[in-house]
């Protein structure tokens, strides 16, 4: 069996658009799974993310997301301050 060359690093970076800064549930204390929420609430948070958190938005609407999402059966959960008002 022949021996295979370790493939090289990706030169060029992701495209904008299609990372996201991770965080481990410890480093941020309180998260919110918008799946479990009421439609009503749904549409406030959604609302609110839009909003304040436009990045937010795009990447849960992005269809490569979208699609993972499908295939893990995978649900939305942001931290509890995106979802704050601004007014507040």
């Amino acid at each position: 069996m022949p021996i295979r060359e370790p493939k090289p690093e990706r030169d060029e970076p992701w495209p904008p658009g299609r990372c996201a800064k991770l965080e481990t549930r410890e480093q941020s204390a309180e998260w919110v799974n918008l799946s479990t929420l009421s439609e009503a609430d749904r549409r406030k948070a959604w609302k609110q993310i839009q909003q304040n958190k436009p990045e937010t938005a795009d990447l849960i609407t992005d269809p490569f997301v979208q699609e993972m999402r499908a295939i893990f059966g995978a649900e939305i959960c942001v931290p509890s301050d995106e979802l704050r008002d601004n007014d507040a």
